[in-house]
């Protein structure tokens, strides 16, 4: 194989990788006219695991300041306001003939609107969902732990990518 081809591959599968993960070059589309400010309230619960809505909007606030030229205002003070319910859920995504689950499936789902907050008009009013799979007790690896961070993770990553055009 030739250099120059190698190293087309080579980018083309970097980029692929990339893009698979979530992440994007591109960053949040400017909302419109003069607004610089967003504010994010905290998500409605719907499930039954506490404190889930916290860390997704922790999750939510961080991945706007990565992806985002907005600045995080309260809500009076801002030009639009993030606001939402979300739910998660664990099922089995593999079980033993003795009925021992070799691998559960972790779901987050979230329904995001967001509002001018000067007009009270929404803007934007759609739904994401984040999935991630895990082997329970398994190098320290439990729903309490890593895969409800990933799935937090992910879920906030697709909230933000939602204030995108085109999403």
């Amino acid at each position: 194989m030739s250099r120059p081809h190698t190293c087309g591959v080579l980018l083309v599968t970097c980029l692929l990788l990339v893009s698979g993960c979530g992440y994007s070059t591109a960053r949040l589309d400017d909302l419109g006219g003069n607004a610089s400010t967003i504010a994010v309230l905290p998500f409605e619960n719907r499930g039954f695991r506490r404190d889930l809505e916290l860390r997704l909007t922790e999750q939510v606030l961080d991945q706007i300041r990565a992806r985002t030229s907005y600045g995080i205002a309260w809500p009076g003070k801002a030009d639009y306001v993030l606001s939402g319910w979300m739910n998660a859920s664990e099922n089995v995504a593999l079980q033993r003939e003795d009925r021992e689950v070799v691998q559960s499936q972790y779901r987050a789902h979230a329904h995001v609107v967001l509002t001018d907050r000067r007009s009270g008009r929404v803007v934007r009013e759609y739904d994401v969902e984040a999935v991630t799979e895990f082997t329970p007790d398994s190098g320290g690896e439990t729903l309490l732990g890593s895969a409800t961070q990933e799935v937090l993770r992910r879920l906030a990553i697709r909230v933000v990518q939602g204030l995108e055009r085109g999403f």
